[in-house]
């Protein structure tokens, strides 16, 4: 990576800038994928009140080589010291448009990369057995469904099945409600698939 022949100064001032960035809320969608991201005016929203009261800043500027069109983004301290990253801009569709985006790609990982930010939720995700995803193509966050306790996977099976064996027609009714509800919220599904059931007269 490059760099100033000394970033002593620039390290302390950017540990204390990470001590109060902002959360970088995913607000923006992607509707292909139905996932949510966030956009590079968040990832600076989170960063910039930070980096300017550390004495920090960030530069960002395109330059064209060999390889095609790059982005480098540099973190300057008021000190003169610096560090730096270059992103190759790979856009899918060689029209303003698709550089338009991939520069905008480019800039926003380049400078969550650079200062050390992650999006929301990254590490609840985690925590409540859920893991944030990155597209390799997009490059966007995507959340994978949650994992359903052995509990959980009961509870609605004894519904499910109530209704299979109670109601005729039962097994149309369960795989549309399969069909129209995503399985995001364990909790959430147990509910509806008991109202289901309620309302065909039937229980476990």
């Amino acid at each position: 990576m490059p760099q100033s022949n000394t970033i002593g100064a620039l390290a302390a001032a950017l540990a204390k800038a990470q001590a109060t960035f902002k959360p970088a809320i995913k607000d923006a969608s992607n509707p292909f994928f139905k996932s949510k991201y966030v956009d590079l005016a968040g990832a600076i929203d989170a960063t910039r009140d930070a980096l300017s009261a550390n004495g920090l800043a960030i530069v960002q500027a395109t330059d064209i080589g060999p390889s095609g069109i790059t982005v480098n983004t540099q973190l300057c301290h008021a000190s003169g010291e610096w560090i730096s990253a270059v992103y190759p801009v790979n856009p899918v569709k060689n029209d303003p448009q698709g550089i338009g985006s991939a520069l905008t790609y480019a800039r926003r990982y380049s400078l969550m990369a650079l200062v050390g930010i992650a999006a929301e939720d990254d590490d609840g995700e985690a925590a409540q057995g859920r893991t944030a995803k990155v597209d390799a193509t997009t490059g966007e966050v995507k959340k994978a469904q949650p994992k359903w306790s052995d509990e959980q996977r009961t509870e609605v099976g004894a519904w499910f099945n109530a209704i299979v064996q109670g109601v005729e027609g039962g097994e149309k009714i369960v795989q549309d409600f399969r069909k129209k509800h995503q399985y995001t919220e364990p909790g959430k599904v147990i509910e509806l698939a008991k109202e289901l059931a309620a309302t065909h007269g039937v229980e476990p």
